[in-house]
């Protein structure tokens, strides 16, 4: 499988496995026979988040079995994941503020069975925490080594362009990738 280089020289498949319905309504079984296929394949960036599926079940699920499936498998230095943070899940972790961010990586990092995630996202913007804070704890979880990069999910594009520039006059890390519900379907 083709990879590509990203900026912050992460080195990803070109094409990501989402991990959103592993444990929920796709079952163990059939998630480790996927995960193993992808990276038979090639592939090395395995997507997921803190609160898949939690219409489904918890939101503990996707993250749970991708760390159960890293310890039977091995092999997690040769793997890319990333995980999110910002959605709601049954009333709780909703929002960016530093105190949700650096709880849910702990979260995360236990479930996933890691030390780090190569790239953590903000799962979706947060309008009523000042983009500083939501920067600088991320930068501080880059400087600890529990995230390697950090992405933006569900953003307006001008909101990206704010926060990568108040990260530049700052001298914080700035989001290095963007990721966008894109889809022929609608």
């Amino acid at each position: 499988m083709k990879k590509i280089l990203l900026s912050n020289r992460l080195e990803i498949s070109e094409v990501a496995l989402g991990a959103m319905n592993f444990g929920t309504t796709t079952s163990k079984e059939e998630s480790y026979k996927v995960l193993d296929a992808y990276v038979d394949m090639g592939g090395n960036f395995i997507d997921t988040s803190n609160n898949y599926a939690h219409w489904q079940g918890t939101g503990d699920e996707s993250e749970t079995l991708l760390g159960e499936w890293l310890r039977d498998r091995g092999g997690r230095e040769k793997l890319v994941i990333a995980t999110k943070v910002g959605f709601d899940r049954h009333g709780e972790g909703a929002g960016l503020k530093a105190a949700q961010i650096e709880y849910w990586i702990d979260e995360s990092l236990r479930k996933l069975g890691t030390d780090y995630v190569d790239l953590y996202y903000a799962h979706t913007d947060d309008m009523n925490t000042p983009i500083e804070e939501t920067l600088e704890a991320f930068d501080r979880l880059i400087k600890k080594g529990k995230v390697r990069a950090l992405g933006s999910s569900n953003f307006d594009t001008w909101r990206l362009a704010e926060a990568n520039m108040t990260a530049e006059s700052k001298g914080l890390t700035p989001y290095t990738v963007m990721q966008q519900k894109f889809t022929y379907l609608n």
